[in-house]
C-alpha cells in the first residue's frame, strides 16, 4: 500500500521526506519492524508504544 493513500484521511504535518513510499506491513511491535514497515506507536495498558520509537529508527526503519 502506498503511504500516501493510507494517510489520505488523516491530518498530520510531513516534517521530512516523502509520501511516495511503499509500506509492506503495518507493525505495532517494534522488535518485529523490517525495512518498508511502518511502525505504530499504541498506547497499551503496561506499556507505551512510544518508548519505542527510537529502537525501531535504529533497525533502519524510515516510516
Amino acid at each position: 500500500m502506498e503511504l500516501k493513500k493510507l494517510l489520505k484521511n488523516i491530518d498530520f504535518e510531513l516534517k521530512k521526506g516523502s509520501l511516495n513510499k511503499t509500506i509492506t506491513e503495518l507493525k505495532y511491535d517494534s522488535r518485529e519492524v523490517e525495512k518498508d514497515n511502518m511502525f505504530i506507536a499504541i498506547s497499551g495498558f503496561e506499556v507505551d508504544g512510544h518508548q519505542f520509537i527510537t529502537q525501531a529508527i535504529k533497525k533502519k526503519l524510515k516510516i
